[in-house]
């Protein structure tokens, strides 16, 4: 168990580290639980039910790939990342393009970036391609209805 354990760490750290060039911290009350590192309290974590699985708890913050969570946990070490303007911000969160001019600051080489505003407030992920910065992942997935079935962000 404790050798499976050590290989996930591994993996989230690799991916981190492949994604944001940064190696993460990871929160103390972190534990995998359904191939997800997870967060969760004390009360969660001796949870048991008389009858029946438990198939959920506490907040992903991994699972392939880092949550908000993670991110926000760690941003203090992330190299990659993008500050954007107010108009960009707002426009970013709604699925659009990254054009430079709406970049304050740019950071790192990719390929992803997190994507901060103005505040110091994270947006998302954006990957680089030829044709510029794309947007991966935002906050506004989560106003949008069709993509509720899975968190995504």
């Amino acid at each position: 168990m404790a050798l499976f354990i050590t290989i996930m760490i591994d993996d989230v750290i690799k991916s981190f580290k492949e994604d944001f060039a940064a190696e993460p911290s990871i929160p103390k009350n972190a534990e995998f639980f359904n191939d997800s590192l997870i967060i969760m309290s004390e009360g969660l974590k001796n949870l048991k039910l008389k009858s029946g699985q438990i198939y959920s708890k506490g907040l992903i913050i991994f699972k392939k790939k880092a949550f908000s969570y993670l991110i926000s946990f760690n941003k203090k070490k992330i190299k990659n990342y993008l500050v954007l303007n107010e108009k960009s911000s707002f426009l970013f969160t709604c699925n659009r393009t990254i054009f430079l001019k709406g970049v304050n600051k740019k950071q790192g080489r990719g390929p992803n970036y997190v994507v901060f505003n103005g505040n110091d407030e994270l947006l998302g992920i954006a990957y680089r391609e030829k044709s510029g910065l794309k947007n991966k992942v935002n906050i506004g997935y989560y106003l949008n209805q069709d993509n509720m079935k899975e968190p995504a962000f």
